[in-house]
């Protein structure tokens, strides 16, 4: 399947005004925006936030001091590779290690923006919500919760 295809010509005899009225319709189009216009973009981890001795305080307990380090750095660098990007109707999840890439429809309940993958016939899939917190973004996905900065 070819994602992109190559531009198509206007014929050359395509009035200017038709033109105009061509681009002001798409111009209006997009100000119609959709839901999750507001998320567009590629975001990442944001380490700081996510691990810390508070946050992995269940997996480091009890564990001696430089080992609670090795694990608390390994958590890092594993969260620091972490990356969505969306797009209108497109999310892409990197986590170094595998790429998952989804359709979704999306939609605004409150202030919350919920994209819901599409699914195979007889799946389902949970949705991913997401939450602005100034200019970090709370991402909840079934038990998993992130904190996450635009890059």
């Amino acid at each position: 399947m070819r994602l992109f295809r190559p531009a198509r010509r206007a014929a050359p005899n395509v009035s200017h005004r038709a033109l105009a009225a061509l681009a002001l319709t798409a111009a209006l189009g997009a100000c119609s925006g959709r839901p999750e216009k507001p998320l567009v973009g590629r975001w990442a981890v944001d380490v700081e936030a996510m691990v810390t001795r508070e946050t992995m305080h269940d997996q480091i307990n009890g564990l001696p001091v430089p080992a609670q380090e090795k694990r608390l750095a390994a958590a890092r660098a594993e969260a620091a590779r972490i990356t969505l990007e969306i797009e209108e109707g497109r999310l892409v999840v990197d986590t170094g290690l595998d790429r998952q890439e989804a359709r979704f429809t999306a939609r605004k309940d409150g202030d919350a923006f919920v994209l819901q993958p599409e699914a195979a016939e007889g799946q389902t899939i949970a949705p991913y919500v997401f939450m602005f917190q100034g200019e970090k973004l709370k991402m909840t996905w079934g038990a998993t919760h992130l904190v996450l900065v635009k890059r």
